[in-house]
């Protein structure tokens, strides 16, 4: 275990749940990885995608709140953005 006073913070880096948190989508489950929105979602809150005995590689338990909002919110804006570009000036 770790201590503020005692280590370093690249010592910190190095462990390994530190550095797969860091490695972006590489880190990512295999259905994330295939999501159309994992580069907005990024897999979800990292905590969200623990697993007994898998560890943090799994999509999280709330996948499906955050994938109705973004596309919602998706939707939404290009809907708009084709009124605003579709408009005559």
């Amino acid at each position: 275990m770790l201590h503020v006073l005692r280590d370093s913070f690249d010592t910190a880096l190095l462990l390994p749940s530190v550095a797969a948190r860091q490695s972006g989508e590489q880190a990512l489950p295999a259905r994330c990885s295939s999501c159309a929105i994992a580069r907005v979602c990024g897999g979800g809150l990292y905590p969200h995608r623990y697993r007994s005995g898998a560890g943090f590689r799994n999509p999280s338990d709330y996948c499906r709140d955050p994938y109705r909002l973004i596309t919602h919110i998706r939707r939404h804006v290009a809907d708009d953005v084709a009124l605003l570009t579709a408009a005559p000036r």
